[in-house]
């Protein structure tokens, strides 16, 4: 069985490319069975490029906004001398290093379980652009403890839409929160604001903005108030149910990648999955109430 077929890590992979010490020219590996997707390690200056090569039929465009560099990365598009498009993206400097294995880890997670080359340039573009929104060259670090139970509840209100029967691409449309919405669910002119606290906490919500509360815009506005037990070694972890619902959307790849590109919105890698195998959450009780006028708020009319 090869590396491939074990679904070898890339921070593995990579660590194995610099194992070989300065050589004469570039060394590379491959890094999906499907696609012609590659880790490049340039011989003379040590970066790593993530490289797809297309196929002469299926060029892609990209505008210009696609293809932007940040801080960190350089992306180019080119042609090779045979007439293939060649998509790389390259680190600036090994400083970032730590940076490109979070980064090119989430790219080819997804970027395996594609079958077209096309589709594996798009896809590795595509989150470039998604983790430049995300981060704005900040180092990832992972959610602090009041981001991961909060992301927790909007999985969790996701997830209720879905089994609600609100369908799933109308449901990960709806999730806003990730994109740093001003409230975390917009549908059918209704709008949720989801609070999750700790039970054995004092249950007072923090407000984020004059906005949040405003339910002029809206048919309707709720907070959603899940209490949760957080709990070592028990519950249902952070990243056990991002996988369950990505097995509940695997059949719909559109609504697959929109919940991908909103995760790493939200911050969430999977590279940091250590970071929450300890805490396991379980929504206790949900209460929802809805806002209007008379309720407890401050708007940005009465500013």
């Amino acid at each position: 069985m090869s590396l491939l077929d074990q679904q070898e890590k890339f921070e593995d992979i990579w660590k194995s490319l610099q194992a070989e010490g300065e050589v004469d020219g570039d060394s590379r590996r491959r890094l999906s069975l499907k696609t012609d997707f590659f880790i490049v390690r340039q011989g003379k200056t040590g970066l790593p490029i993530l490289r797809t090569e297309l196929d002469q039929d299926h060029p892609v465009k990209f505008n210009k906004e696609d293809i932007r560099p940040t801080q960190q990365f350089d992306i180019k598009v080119s042609q090779s001398e045979t007439g293939q498009q060649i998509v790389a993206i390259e680190l600036k400097d090994l400083l970032y290093e730590d940076i490109f294995i979070k980064f090119a880890t989430n790219a080819v997670n997804r970027i395996r379980k594609l079958d077209k080359n096309h589709e594996a340039a798009e896809a590795l573009v595509r989150r470039l652009r998604t983790w430049r929104a995300a981060f704005k060259g900040d180092r990832p670090s992972g959610l602090s403890k009041a981001a991961q139970i909060g992301l927790y509840g909007e999985l969790k209100m996701l997830e209720n839409l879905m089994v609600m029967g609100v369908g799933v691409p109308s449901s990960v449309k709806a999730w806003t929160g990730a994109a740093q919405g001003t409230q975390d669910f917009q549908i059918d002119g209704i709008a949720i604001e989801v609070k999750t606290l700790v039970q054995a906490e004092p249950q007072r919500f923090k407000i984020n903005s004059a906005r949040q509360l405003d339910e002029t815009f809206f048919n309707a506005l709720l907070i959603a108030h899940h209490k949760a037990h957080r709990q070592k070694d028990a519950g249902q972890t952070l990243p056990e149910i991002v996988n369950v619902i990505r097995e509940n959307i695997s059949d719909d790849t559109t609504a697959l990648e929109e919940f991908e590109d909103k995760l790493v919105l939200a911050k969430y890698l999977d590279s940091d999955e250590n970071l929450y195998e300890e805490d396991g959450y379980g929504i206790v009780e949900t209460n929802y109430y809805r806002v209007r006028p008379g309720f407890p708020k401050i708007t940005e009319s009465q500013l």
